[in-house]
């Protein structure tokens, strides 16, 4: 009978380092591809960020997006200017045909949050759509209001393309005549949008959002919301608007009609200003027009009338960066778009001024359609 195999003395071999580390390796690749695919799952199923009703106005728009023959995009002289149900039986008579737009102009819309939207959308192949009209907009990449800083709106576009381009606005700019960057404010600066893009990557904030619908803690108003930008094409006057600072801004414009009338008197004065352009992101306007142009759809930038001096925009014109313009803007071309009783507030048409806005934008636009030689 053979007897046990008895013990040589000699240990089993051990892995060496260099093994030890290549199994971390592969141990952290395999955590770190698990977190990013389930970060991006989250992130393409995110709902959209509620601030400014830009959840009711996505989901409206995606809702008919093959419907649309032209977007409207840009900040809230856009969003509380055209009215695409006063828009629509103009241009169709012209046209000969049914057209059809949509608002998606939002409040503190600014040049890169602009582009994150439109790749958005244009992504998704709108069926019908051929133009895109634009209010030029500025890369400039300093948080305009600080309280926006931390919003889902702010996280949503800081992707890795987004933060890579407002880094480059960054790099490039230079010190305003009544505002300094040294060099460490210029780090901060740096340092909180690339601590955005750890929040976008990371989802913080969206487990509640996303679970709040199987809770019932969803917005019970967003339904009704969604179907009123969709009956008026993603408009919404600022008199239906669910928000107190704006409805206590509109009462002090009412009841102090003068401080209008002097900031008129001031954009007259200034309405010839040019910009200086030395720390503009042109490769980003430039990358935006190419965006736009390369999908196959035509471009017309809208200038409506703002009440602060369009430097810049006189600076992009006279470099010739603003081809196809619609411009609506100016007190001496266009009064009555400066009329008191047609202002919500001293930067924002109400219901009556955006009806008369959007009448004359009609007529603007058919002429620029037949310009361009399209059907």
């Amino acid at each position: 009978m053979d007897s046990p195999a008895q013990p040589t003395g000699e240990a089993a071999p051990t892995p060496g380092r260099g093994a030890r580390a290549a199994r971390v390796v592969r141990h952290l690749a395999l955590l770190l591809l698990s977190f990013g695919l389930v970060s991006a799952w989250v992130r393409s199923h995110a709902p959209w960020p509620s601030e400014y009703a830009m959840d009711a106005k996505m989901e409206a728009f995606f809702a008919d997006k093959d419907e649309f023959d032209c977007l409207y995009v840009g900040p809230s002289s856009i969003y509380r200017s055209f009215m695409p149900e006063v828009i629509a039986p103009i241009v169709s008579r012209e046209l000969g045909r049914p057209f059809r737009s949509f608002n998606l102009g939002m409040g503190a819309l600014f040049g890169h949050e602009t582009d994150a939207i439109l790749r958005e959308v244009l992504a998704s192949k709108p069926a019908r759509l051929k133009w895109v009209v634009m209010q030029p907009g500025d890369y400039y990449p300093q948080f305009r209001l600080g309280r926006n800083i931390w919003t889902e709106r702010e996280v949503r576009w800081h992707d890795l393309q987004g933060t890579l381009e407002v880094l480059r606005s960054v790099a490039i700019m230079k010190d305003q005549e009544d505002w300094e960057l040294p060099a460490w404010e210029r780090f901060k600066l740096a340092f909180t949008h690339i601590e955005l893009l750890g929040w976008h990557y990371g989802n913080f904030g969206l487990g509640k959002r996303m679970l709040a619908p199987l809770f019932g803690a969803d917005d019970p108003e967003l339904p009704a919301l969604i179907e009123q930008m969709r009956r008026q094409g993603g408009y919404q006057a600022l008199e239906d608007a669910r928000d107190e600072e704006a409805i206590e801004r509109g009462k002090w414009f009412r009841e102090n009609p003068q401080d209008y009338i002097d900031k008129v008197a001031d954009l007259r004065s200034k309405f010839d200003n040019v910009a200086p352009l030395e720390d503009y992101n042109f490769q980003a306007h430039l990358d935006q027009q190419a965006m736009i142009l390369d999908g196959g759809y035509e471009l017309f930038y809208v200038v409506p009338p703002i009440i602060n001096p369009p430097a810049l925009i006189n600076a992009l014109r006279r470099k010739g960066l603003l081809p196809q313009t619609i411009d609506l803007n100016g007190p001496d071309r266009y009064p009555v778009l400066y009329r008191p009783e047609l202002h919500f507030d001293r930067g924002h048409l109400n219901r009556a001024g955006a009806q008369v806005f959007s009448e004359m934008f009609a007529e603007r636009l058919i002429d620029a359609i037949e310009k361009t030689g399209a059907p």
